[in-house]
C-alpha cells in the first residue's frame, strides 16, 4: 500500500481551497493526497513540492485513472484544478 508523505506546501494548498469554499479531506495510503469537493464534484489532488517528482505508483495511478485528478504545486494550481 502507499504511504503518503506530506509536502511543505500542502497546508497552504488546503487553506486556499477551504477559503474558496471547497471541502478538503486529506487521505492516507493512496497515490494522491487530497479529495476535494466543490459544486457536487470530487477532485483528486496530488500535492508536490516545486521540483518534486511522482513516484512510480503515482504515475501508474495517473495513467489508469479517468476521473478528475491533478498534480498541484501551488495554491493557484490547486484552485485552477478544481475550476476556480
Amino acid at each position: 500500500m502507499y504511504a503518503n508523505r506530506r509536502d511543505a506546501n500542502e497546508r497552504e494548498i488546503i487553506a486556499a481551497l477551504e477559503r474558496a469554499g471547497c471541502v478538503v479531506d486529506r487521505v492516507e495510503r493512496r497515490p494522491y493526497d487530497l479529495v476535494v469537493g466543490r459544486g457536487y464534484q470530487n477532485f483528486l489532488l496530488e500535492c508536490k513540492a516545486k521540483k518534486g517528482a511522482l513516484r512510480a505508483s503515482q504515475t501508474q495511478f495517473q495513467r489508469r485513472w479517468f476521473g478528475q485528478y491533478a498534480v498541484v504545486r501551488s495554491p493557484e494550481e490547486a484552485l485552477r484544478a478544481v475550476g476556480l
